[in-house]
């Protein structure tokens, strides 16, 4: 029986250039990351309540890690405006405030509980942007891979 022989050109080459496209998505990636996470930050920033302005000027972006940003509030308010919920005293009977708390003046207020309507700003960013974000994505892809 005779013999088979297979050679193979080109493979250092392919392989260099599997991994310079390799290097390419990642950092397409990072940056889609990013722009995507600048996106919903601009739009929460709109949607949040602007009573002072405060809630929005706080909407930061944090890096935890390559692929992954965390985009929120850093005032301590941010979660039960985007929730709701119900605030109650910790170490006194009553909460208490004065009536017109952003002047400082007017009655003071007492109560042993305060309801927080929801007044959602974050998911409504990340739904009302979804298309953007899957754009991002895709354009840094597409460009990285006709590099």
């Amino acid at each position: 029986m005779g013999e088979l022989t297979v050679r193979f050109t080109g493979v250092s080459e392919a392989i260099g250039a599997l991994r310079a496209w390799a290097e390419r998505e990642k950092s397409a990636t990072e940056r889609a990351v990013q722009e995507a996470a600048e996106v919903v930050t601009d739009t929460a920033k709109g949607l949040a309540p602007h009573v002072t302005g405060a809630l929005a000027e706080s909407i930061t972006i944090t890096a935890e890690g390559e692929y992954t940003r965390l985009t929120g509030p850093t005032v301590v308010y941010g979660r039960i405006i985007e929730l709701g919920g119900t605030i109650t005293p910790r170490d006194r009977r009553y909460l208490s405030w004065l009536s017109d708390w952003m002047t400082g003046t007017g009655d003071r207020v007492f109560a042993k509980r305060v309801h927080i309507r929801p007044e959602p700003y974050l998911r409504p960013a990340v739904e009302a942007d979804e298309g953007r974000i899957l754009d991002t994505f895709r354009e840094a892809w597409e460009a990285a891979a006709a590099e």
